[in-house]
C-alpha cells in the first residue's frame, strides 16, 4: 500500500488549534491501543503535562500527516535532559498510527532522530516499548536496538485493597523509623 504523508517540525507549546487537537486524537489513539483499560487523559491535561516535561527536557517534535493534510498519523521526539545527567543519551519516542505502519515513516521518524542526536552530541539512543503494541519492539530490534530491560506494571484497585491491613499500617507505624 503507497501512502503519501509530509512530515514537519511540531511544537506543542506553539501549535495551532487545528494542529494540537489533531495530536491530542493521534496520543488518545495510542493510549487506547496500550492501555484500553484506562480512561483517555483530558486534552488540557495532555497539553499542561507535556509543557511541564518541556522545562525539563529539550524536545524536538515532528508530526506526520496523512495526504490530505488534515489527519496525524504519526510522531516523534527527542529529548535530552537539560542537565549534565545522561549527558551521553537522547530518549525518544515513535508514535505511528495502525493504518500507518509498515510503510517506512518510522525509518523517517529515525532519520530525523539520529540527526537530532548526532548535533546534540549524543551516541546512544533510548526508547522503551510496550507488549500491547508487539510493531514497536519490532521496529526497534529491526534499526539495531537491544532489549536491555524488561518491566511490569502493576494495578492495584483501591477498592481491592484489604482495608484491615491498611488499618494495621495505619495503627503501627514501620518500626525501623
Amino acid at each position: 500500500m503507497q501512502v503519501d504523508f509530509s512530515i514537519l517540525p511540531f511544537s506543542p507549546g506553539s501549535a495551532g488549534k487545528r494542529e494540537i487537537k489533531a495530536w491530542y486524537v493521534l496520543k488518545a489513539a495510542m493510549r487506547l491501543e496500550i492501555l484500553p483499560e484506562d480512561p483517555v487523559f483530558c486534552f488540557n491535561e495532555l497539553v499542561q503535562n507535556r509543557l511541564a516535561f518541556d522545562n525539563i527536557y529539550e524536545c524536538r517534535d515532528w508530526v506526520a500527516w496523512d495526504s490530505s493534510g488534515k489527519v496525524m498519523i504519526g510522531q516523534c521526539m527527542t529529548y535530552t535532559s537539560r542537565t549534565q545527567l545522561n549527558s551521553e543519551t537522547a530518549m525518544f519516542t515513535i508514535d505511528v498510527l495502525k493504518p500507518y505502519r509498515r510503510l517506512g515513516l518510522g525509518n523517517q521518524f529515525m532519520r530525523l532522530i539520529t540527526e537530532t542526536a548526532e548535533i546534540s552530541g549524543r551516541t546512544l539512543l533510548r526508547a522503551h516499548s510496550n507488549d500491547r503494541c508487539e510493531a514497536g519492539a519490532a521496529f526497534l530490534k529491526s534499526v539495531g536496538a537491544e532489549t536491555v530491560l524488561k518491566s511490569h506494571q502493576n494495578r492495584l484497585l483501591l477498592k481491592d485493597l484489604d482495608q484491615n491491613i491498611i488499618r494495621r499500617w495505619l495503627d503501627h507505624p514501620d518500626e525501623s523509623e
